[in-house]
Formats: structure tokens, sequence, C-alpha cells
């Protein structure tokens, strides 16, 4: 769901109770801690995790409906619900309609969460939606000039320090927070790269760049890790020992910490019986 400081934040349908239970872990401590459990989440259609370093706390975010039909998934309003953790109180602040928040999983940067949106009505004019972790007010950022083609949502994330946005081709960095001229297109993948059929046996309908390293870069294709070299247009498979063969389904970027998540709840957790 997302990562922040260090932090997972994760969450998964509990069969039992009929209700997503969420928990925020410290993957190098091995340490995980429950969050909250709030009926009202029907389900988790777009979510995110994000810290102020205002008012010094994380938050959880939450667009849900009760809305059971997938046909009528993308066409109904969304309860915007907020947890700010170590309070242990959902709060649900408004409603968001008319848009469609594409990207499920909020990036966080600079203080906000962002999600890639269209207008459901008539245009798909992409936009950056950003929710701003500490007013919990909303306020609109721009795309690249870019033509993104409307049957394929644009990925977004944060790349060396920036925003990034791209369809799987060509990729563009925010150099400068919320200027729309400072869009500036880092990489172009050729399309005879990308559907390498010798490689994948098929096309490859999602590539994500995770890092660009020494004239070289991180790419997640599918669910393969892999090495792309722009000078001489060449991708090639990553193996890692100890990593499972099917590949990576989500991949998040993730600071380590030593710091313990109880510390993070401690005010939550000092009013939960024992």
């Amino acid at each position: 769901m997302g990562s922040c400081n260090g932090f997972l934040c994760l969450f998964r349908h509990n069969g039992k109770i009929d209700a997503f239970i969420f928990n925020i872990s410290n993957p190098i401590t091995g340490e995980s801690v429950p969050l909250p459990v709030n009926k009202e989440i029907g389900r988790p259609a777009h979510f995110g995790f994000g810290f102020s370093p205002i008012s010094d706390v994380y938050k959880v975010v939450v667009f849900t409906s009760n809305e059971v039909n997938e046909h009528r998934f993308h066409k109904r309003k969304l309860n915007v619900m907020v947890l700010t953790v170590g309070s242990g109180i959902w709060r649900r602040i408004g409603k968001v309609s008319n848009v469609m928040l594409g990207t499920r999983q909020g990036v966080f940067h600079n203080g906000f969460l962002h999600w890639v949106c269209h207008y459901r009505k008539g245009c798909h004019h992409f936009f950056i939606r950003a929710f701003d972790v500490e007013s919990e007010g909303f306020k609109d950022l721009p795309m690249p000039p870019y033509y993104f083609r409307p049957d394929f949502m644009p990925q977004m994330r944060v790349l060396g320090g920036s925003l990034s946005v791209s369809d799987g081709r060509t990729f563009w960095v925010m150099k400068e927070y919320g200027v729309k001229r400072s869009w500036t297109k880092e990489l172009e993948i050729g399309h005879d790269t990308i559907y390498p059929n010798d490689l994948y046996g098929s096309y490859i309908p999602y590539v994500s760049v995770l890092k660009f390293t020494e004239g070289k870069v991180l790419l997640l294709a599918k669910t393969k890790l892999c090495l792309y070299t722009p000078e001489t247009r060449t991708l090639v498979r990553v193996e890692i020992d100890g990593m499972p063969s099917g590949g990576f389904h989500f991949v998040a970027d993730h600071i380590p910490s030593f710091v313990s998540p109880k510390e993070i709840i401690k005010d939550y957790l000092s009013k939960v019986p024992s």
C-alpha cells in the first residue's frame, strides 16, 4: 500500500470479520502492529500512507465505496477516510466525485500523496491530484507536455527525489515540484526493446523505472527486474539470490530504519486493554 520513512503500510481482507485489516511494519526489525479496524471501509479503491513533518504524524488515507458492482466501480462517489496513526480513530473527511483516480497507490512526496486522475465524463485529460497530509486538503498538479493514450493509465513514482510519470516507454521527471515547465523527459525506451519476444514470450504491458545508476536504468518490466543500458539499447534480466523466481508484483521505495512501529502508535496502544 505504501512506504514512508522505513515503514510499510499494508492491508488485507479478513473473511472472519468481513473487514480490511491494516498494519504498519518495519521489514528491517520484523515488527508489525495492527491499526484500528473500520468496517465502513467496504472496499479500498485507492489508498496512501504519508507523513507530516509539521505535526510529526503519519496518516493513512483510503478512498472507499461499498459499491460491489464491478461494472459501476468507477462511476460512484468515493468516501475519503483518514486515520492519523496513533489516534485510533478513522475520520470521514469528505467525498470525491466526477473524478476517476487511476493509480491505486498514492505516491508520497514533499508532504503530499499523489494520484494520477482524469475526469469521468467526456474527457481523458490526465492530471495529478495531491493530498496534503498536514492540512488534509487537495490540490491539482499538471502532467508533462506529452500525449498519454486514454486506454493506458500513466504510472507515477518518485525518482531521484522528484515526481516521475510514465506510460511505460517515455519517462518524465518534475524537476521543480508543482512547476509545469520543469517536467523533463529523462528516458525513452524503444518499442523493440520493451517487447522482446525472446525474453518474455509476450509483450510487456507495464514497465517502471526504479532507479538511474551509473549510466544504466533499473526497471521492473512486467514482473521481472531488468537492467537497461540506454547507450546500447539493451535489456537484461537481473537475478537476485534468494528471491522468488516468479517475479515481483509490487515494488516500493524503502529507506531502512530501526525505529519500531510501536513508537508511532504508542499513544493508541496505551489506551488498548491488554
